[in-house]
């Protein structure tokens, strides 16, 4: 996993977002969307978030709150533009 080599990093990345933010965090071959709510405890908040295939189609409802473990994500990004990994 990506996210678990370099945590520091990770979190920094996160706190750069402002609350509220949508965010896309893929987790394995599927992905997240919700409004970011904080960063803490190795983990990522997620809220009114949803989880989809990776052809869009969602997986289960709306959850209030998700709790993503930084170690399990493969990528973020925020209104298309991927954030991690960084495309060089």
């Amino acid at each position: 996993m990506l996210f678990g080599q370099n945590n520091m990093l990770i979190t920094t990345l996160f706190k750069s977002f402002a609350l509220g933010t949508k965010l896309e965090v893929g987790v394995g071959n599927r992905y997240w969307v919700g409004d970011f709510a904080g960063c803490c405890d190795g983990v990522i908040i997620l809220t009114k978030a949803q989880f989809r295939s990776n052809s869009c189609t969602p997986i289960i409802g709306t959850r209030r709150t998700v709790r993503i473990p930084i170690g399990e994500i493969n990528f973020v990004s925020q209104g298309g533009h991927q954030k991690w990994p960084w495309k060089r």
